[in-house]
């Protein structure tokens, strides 16, 4: 134990010097910090967050005239949330029970939420062993052949795009995977006995499609209990780059600002820090289009019907949701206890300020 706490100081300390000595991917324009007030920063950070700030320069906390006490750390983060609910769940006498699943679990908030006639992304099947239809009825996975489009497979439980798979079958028992060729036993072994829920594949709005066409491109939208009710929080838009069948940030997808009054997009799309070369851009890599004022059909109805929703979540304190935004309007694909805080400061600035102020009124409501 001791061993392995003396190797995390030491990594720490190796951190401190040579993430506030490179030179950073430019964010943000302006004077840059000291070397020496980005190690103080970089250390205070650490001391108050338990953990290394890795988007300290996606923050644009190297620029002058900017202050970290802005930014709320996942450490402070996640404690504000857990007390927030605790104590809306004591408010209401709820005792030694958790609703955490009904985010967590796909399949059970998919269930949830339609059953609020509330616009859900529909789930076709669920995939164990055996493949099980919203009947009850149960099916070998040889069945799945004999369906003639393509499918999407995602893991009830893992997020941020991690166990993702677009299925095509083929008329020899195989099935392409995420564009790789497998037989049945691969397949089986691709399943790796976890449970799976089945959706069609759903294409984005035709403006959204523009932009980018060869992933979903969801819309985040994150809402927070204000100490009365849901409100509106932050959000972006994700768009995929490179072809990818994925709109992941850390797969190199770009995470776009929204104009909510005007239902349209900000100027600025960001990369994840970890990709490299590439911080920010005004235009789609690929498509070139535009991100300044470009609309986004249906925003306000997409917030709205994610607002509605919390309502029905009572006990959780922030969401964040996955919308695909179709030419038939908004529907939720997902509920995310961790909406993704990194990703919305580096869009909207720092938050801290109004997650505490909402994180007050609730205890004390």
């Amino acid at each position: 134990m001791f061993l392995q706490l003396l190797k995390k100081i030491i990594f720490n300390i190796y951190l401190l010097f040579i993430y506030s000595s490179k030179k950073p991917k430019r964010y943000f324009i302006g004077i840059e910090k000291s070397y020496l007030i980005k190690i103080l920063e970089l250390f205070t950070w650490l001391l108050r967050d338990s953990q290394f700030n890795y988007h300290y320069y996606a923050f644009g906390l190297n620029i002058k005239g900017t202050s970290q006490a802005k930014f709320i750390g996942k450490k402070e983060f996640l404690q504000l949330k857990s007390h927030a609910e605790l104590k809306i769940a004591q408010k209401y006498g709820i005792k030694n029970l958790s609703y955490d699943i009904l985010t967590k679990d796909k399949f059970v908030n998919f269930t949830y939420l339609k059953s609020l006639q509330i616009p859900v992304i529909e789930v076709r099947k669920i995939i164990k062993d055996q493949v099980i239809d919203l009947d009850g009825n149960t099916y070998p996975i040889e069945s799945l052949f004999e369906l003639k489009t393509s499918f999407v497979l995602k893991n009830i439980t893992t997020e941020y795009g991690e166990d993702f798979m677009l299925c095509q079958p083929t008329k020899y028992q195989n099935f392409i995977v995420n564009g790789k060729l497998l037989d049945l036993k691969e397949f089986k072994t691709k399943l790796n006995k976890k449970i799976w829920i089945m959706q069609d594949v759903i294409k984005s709005h035709y403006a959204i499609r523009k932009i980018n066409n060869s992933a979903l491109n969801t819309t985040r939208i994150v809402t927070i209990f204000n100490g009365e009710e849901p409100v509106y929080l932050s959000g972006f838009q994700s768009f995929a780059t490179d072809n990818q069948i994925i709109d992941n940030w850390g797969k190199g997808a770009v995470y776009v600002g929204l104009n909510l009054e005007k239902e349209c997009l900000k100027e600025y799309g960001y990369y994840h820090p970890a990709i490299k070369s590439h911080a920010f851009t005004t235009i789609h890599p690929d498509s070139g289009i535009l991100f300044k004022d470009y609309p986004i059909p249906y925003l306000k109805d997409a917030v709205y019907i994610c607002i509605k929703a919390h309502r029905f979540l009572y006990t959780h304190f922030v969401i964040g949701w996955d919308v695909a935004i179709t030419d038939d309007g908004p529907f939720i694909l997902e509920a995310n206890e961790k909406p993704g805080m990194n990703a919305v400061q580096v869009i909207d600035g720092g938050l801290r300020d109004i997650v505490r102020l909402y994180y007050k009124k609730t205890i004390n409501n």
